[in-house]
């Protein structure tokens, strides 16, 4: 369960990190024809953690505004989609993700055990390595949406100031 929480908050550094110096103009460009914004990723992200987290525990996410899951659909092509600013975003991203740990910390490490080994069919042993692809997928899902935009930029691969990435806005404006 540590391991869960622990890979909830790296996952959320590493979004916020990303999206620290974007302005709400910068999530809503479109790098590439048929590549979606990181606008509308992001608000896929906090839909899809919602539903998911409303089938184990109904009730516990906070609700979304009207339409917004319809709007940040990628399986649908919705003219005049109506997307959020960044403050907006991230508000509803702590609010999820705080409805989200409370669904975590309502199971016990033991529960939560069970429950694996139960769907799984698997032996104790396998825990760890459960764990470790649960760290890596909630990971591995933000990045893939944050990211994307970043792979497909000019000199995406090259280092900025200091051996760091350079920031996706200043690469935006290149």
């Amino acid at each position: 369960k540590d391991v869960i929480a622990k890979s909830m908050d790296m996952s959320d550094f590493i979004m916020k990190k990303y999206l620290d110096d974007l302005t709400d103009a910068d999530l809503k460009i479109v790098p590439v024809e048929g590549m979606h914004t990181i606008a509308l990723q992001l608000g896929h992200l906090i839909a899809a953690e919602r539903m998911f987290i409303e089938y184990v525990s109904p009730g516990l996410s906070p609700e979304l505004p009207a339409g917004f899951a319809d709007n940040h659909s990628l399986k649908n092509d919705v003219p005049d989609r109506k997307l959020a600013t960044k403050d907006e975003y991230l508000k509803l991203w702590s609010a999820q993700r705080a409805a989200t740990k409370k669904a975590l910390d309502s199971v016990t490490d033991a529960d939560l055990e069970r429950l694996v080994l139960a769907s799984k069919g698997l032996t104790h042993d396998y825990l760890r390595e459960f764990a470790f692809e649960l760290r890596c997928d909630d990971i591995e899902h933000v990045l893939e949406h944050i990211a994307a935009i970043h792979r497909l930029l000019p000199n995406a691969s090259a280092n900025g100031a200091n051996g760091r990435p350079p920031s996706l806005s200043s690469m935006l404006q290149r």
